[in-house]
C-alpha cells in the first residue's frame, strides 16, 4: 500500500481524474483546481485506448489545468468487459507512473447504484455476464455515497433471484432480464439500469478518499468475475 494520499497530507491535487471503461460507451471525468468539473462520453465505435488521453486533455483545459497538473485518477474496476477493464487499469496505471499521481480503483457497479437509486433506497444492479450467468451486487443508498449489501459477484440466474428477494429496486437492462430466465419477483420495481458513468466514479472517488480509502495499485484490480471459457478448436 502507499502512505497518505496527496488530500489526506494537506497537498491537494491539482487535477483529479476519474476513468470508466466497464461498458461501451466508455466516460472520463476530471475536476480542476478551482473545482470546475466535465465529463465526456467516447463514441461506441472508438477505441477505448487511443481515446482515452485525447479526452483526458481536452478536459483538463476545461477545467483550467493540464495533464502534467494532475494529481490523482479514479478507476472503474468492472465488473463488465474483461478488454476494457484491462484498458482503464493499464491507462491509469501509466498516470500513476508518469504523473506521479495516486490512484484508486472504484467498482463500477457502485457508480450505477449512485446514479439509479435514490437516497434511502436499497437495490440489486444485474448484469449479463454471458454464458449462462448474471452479474450481481445489491446496494443501500445515503445521499453521498452507496453501501455494498452483498459484493459484486458471477451467480446462476436462480441464485439471482434467491438475492433479490426482499429488496425494492432492480437495476437492469434487457439482456439482463432476457438472462434471467423468468420475471424478477412481482413486489421489486425494475428500472432500466443507467451505464456506469466517470461522473458517478469521480464522486464515489472523492467521497472515498475524504473517508480514509488508501490508494495504491492494487486498488485497480478488475473484478473479473466469471469464469474463463476456453474454447478448443479442432483441427
Amino acid at each position: 500500500m502507499t502512505g497518505p494520499s496527496r488530500e489526506e497530507s494537506g497537498e491537494a491535487a491539482r487535477l483529479v481524474v476519474a476513468l470508466e471503461t466497464s461498458t461501451r460507451p466508455a466516460s472520463i471525468a476530471a475536476r480542476g483546481p478551482e473545482g470546475q468539473r466535465a465529463s465526456r462520453s467516447l463514441g461506441e465505435d472508438r477505441r477505448h485506448a487511443s481515446d482515452l488521453f485525447g479526452a483526458l486533455d481536452d478536459l483538463a483545459a476545461e477545467v483550467g489545468a493540464t495533464r502534467s497538473d494532475l494529481g490523482l485518477v479514479f478507476a472503474g474496476v468492472g465488473p463488465g468487459s474483461y478488454t476494457g477493464l484491462r484498458v482503464g487499469a493499464a491507462t491509469a496505471l501509466g498516470l500513476m507512473r508518469g504523473a506521479q499521481a495516486d490512484v484508486l480503483g472504484i467498482p463500477s457497479f457502485d457508480a450505477i447504484a449512485m446514479d439509479g437509486l435514490a437516497a434511502g433506497e436499497r437495490g440489486a444492479v444485474l448484469r449479463n455476464a454471458f454464458g449462462g450467468h448474471l452479474y450481481i451486487a445489491s446496494y443501500g443508498r445515503t445521499d453521498a455515497e452507496v453501501h455494498a449489501l452483498t459484493a459484486p459477484a458471477c451467480v446462476q440466474p436462480t441464485d439471482a433471484l434467491e438475492l433479490l428477494a426482499g429488496l425494492p429496486v432492480l437495476l437492469a437492462d434487457e439482456a439482463a432480464l432476457k438472462a434471467l430466465g423468468q420475471p424478477p419477483p412481482a413486489d421489486v420495481e425494475v428500472r432500466q439500469a443507467p451505464f456506469a458513468r466517470a461522473e458517478h466514479v469521480l464522486d464515489l472517488g472523492l467521497s472515498r478518499l475524504a473517508a480514509g480509502a488508501e490508494c495504491g495499485p492494487e486498488t485497480l484490480r478488475p473484478l473479473y468475475l466469471r469464469p474463463f471459457d476456453a474454447k478448443v478448436r479442432r483441427r
